[in-house]
């Protein structure tokens, strides 16, 4: 949360974003969102779910700043 635009501007930046992955597809399987307005990021992380948006492709997904969303770059890079 320390790396993300809005949390830095409401310095609100305690929290957490978890997210689980299967290796062999890159699909995103589920997520745990600790923060203040997390159900925004939610909502980004369950549509790319339904929409069988893979991992490595939100590593380099242009998302609007300062947004708590934009952090979904940085947490997808460290995915390997």
């Amino acid at each position: 949360m320390k790396h993300a635009g809005r949390a830095l501007e409401t310095d609100e930046t305690s929290g957490f974003f978890k997210v689980i992955v299967d290796p062999e597809s890159k699909q995103i399987l589920g997520a745990t969102i600790l923060s203040l307005d997390g159900g925004e990021v939610m909502a980004v992380l369950q549509m790319a779910m339904v929409g069988k948006v893979t991992y490595d492709k939100i590593q380099n997904l242009p998302i609007a700043h300062p947004t708590l969303a934009e952090s979904l770059n940085s947490l997808m890079m460290q995915i390997k």
